[in-house]
């Protein structure tokens, strides 16, 4: 997880509004970082479903393909109600998630635009919202 932190630390600081090739090898390369801790945890694990959704915003940064990201908006789906039979109380669970609802939201979404083809796999497609998550990741990473 710390390796996968100091790479979207790395890119998210910039100022740039572009994604240069090294900036999106180093958000392709945090979320393999983050895939490999989700899957380290339990299946029932809170972390699980979270450390996906950390992946999928990473590709999205990395400007990877509807064929990359929308398999890994899967498997945030389906690890959630795994996790949420015991942790649904927890501190992360209340009020769902929000990293882990923007990945199902984003894959039901563009699904519709697949079947209605306006939308292609080969596509790279993000939330309209990502720059306003952006700024709040920028946030929480200098502060801590």
């Amino acid at each position: 997880m710390q390796l996968g932190l100091r790479c979207l630390d790395r890119v998210v600081s910039g100022e740039e509004e572009d994604l240069d090739p090294a900036s999106a090898d180093d958000f392709e390369k945090s979320a393999q970082y983050y895939i490999q801790a989700a899957d380290k945890y339990p299946s029932d694990d809170e972390q699980r479903p979270y450390m996906l959704a950390v992946a999928v915003e990473a590709l999205w940064w990395s400007g990877a393909p509807l064929r990359d990201t929308l398999p890994l908006c899967r498997r945030v789906q389906a690890a959630m109600p795994e996790a949420a039979g015991i942790w649904e109380r927890s501190q992360m669970g209340r009020g769902g998630n929000p990293i882990c609802k923007s990945a199902v939201e984003f894959l039901a979404s563009t699904e519709r635009q697949l079947a209605e083809g306006t939308a292609t796999l080969d596509e790279a497609l993000m939330p309209a919202d990502l720059m306003e998550r952006r700024a709040r990741m920028i946030a929480h990473i200098q502060e801590g």
